[in-house]
Order: structure tokens, then sequence, then C-alpha cells
């Protein structure tokens, strides 16, 4: 199973975590991480109706902290991220925890920065406007099973 993480700075909005015991891996569960305690609160709420335990997180360090050994899942970041910054965050996520698939959040159309995240890792760049809709059509394709849970990117 995966799960998907939203990025956001502010307050941490923590629900249910499902986690399996034995050896098995984490349930599905999405993280969200956002700079806006508003735009985090909006997330989570549209989150809530998938099917996945869900977490906020105010900081990439509070993600990184909460993160366990083996996780499995997604991060959805914005991509203008507060230091340590977007691609610094998908390069340690890819490196650390290489199960994690990252959806990065545009803020405009800027093809530059774009390009950029999905060098670093991410498989997905979404540019707004940015409905509920598509969000949740990523999500869902980001907590599908991965043929190859070491490299972390769905096959598309």
């Amino acid at each position: 199973p995966a799960g998907v993480f939203l990025y956001c700075r502010g307050a941490r909005v923590r629900r249910t975590l499902a986690v399996e015991s034995g050896t098995r891996p984490m349930s599905a569960t999405i993280s969200i991480v956002h700079p806006s305690d508003e735009e985090r609160r909006l997330l989570v709420e549209c989150m809530a109706r998938e099917a996945a335990a869900t977490s906020a997180y105010a900081s990439a360090d509070a993600l990184l902290r909460a993160l366990e050994p083996g996780s499995r899942g997604s991060v959805i970041v914005p991509s203008d991220l507060p230091a340590p910054g977007t691609r610094s965050l998908i390069e340690t996520l890819r490196a650390s925890h290489p199960g994690l698939r990252v959806v990065v959040l545009g803020r405009d159309g800027d093809l530059a920065t774009a390009v950029a995240c999905v060098r670093a890792g991410s498989v997905e760049y979404l540019a707004p406007p940015l409905s509920p809709r598509r969000l949740a059509s990523v999500v869902r394709r980001a907590l599908a099973p991965c043929p190859d849970p070491d490299r972390g990117a769905p096959v598309r």
C-alpha cells in the first residue's frame, strides 16, 4: 500500500495514522504540508474523502521527523516550499525513503520549476488551477501499488 503526503507550513493537523503490525508495510497514508493554514485545512478536508488516513505537517522537518523507515506512499508539496526548499525535500525523500512518491502543487505555470521538480524525482507537477477532483485523481493514482517499490515511481 502507499500513501500521499501534502506538505504545509503552520499548525500540525493529525488524523489517525493506520499502521499495520508485524512485517507488513504501513497502510495508505495521506500527509499534508503547506505554508498556509487555510490551504492546509482545505487540503485535509479534500483528502478526507479518500480512503486513507491523513496527516498534515507545518514543515519539511516535521514531515521528515514523522516518517518511519520503510515508509511507502507519496508526498505532495508546494512548488515554493520555504527552506530547505521543494527540490531539496524531493531529493532527501528519494534518497532516504525511496518508496515515497512526490507530487508537487505548482503556484504558477512555470515550466522551468516543473522540469526541475520532475528531474529531482517528483512523479507529478500540478499547475494551477487545481481542482479538488484533479487532486483526488492524482492522489488515487499515487496511492496505487507500485510494481517496483524500491523505485517509488508509478508505471504510466
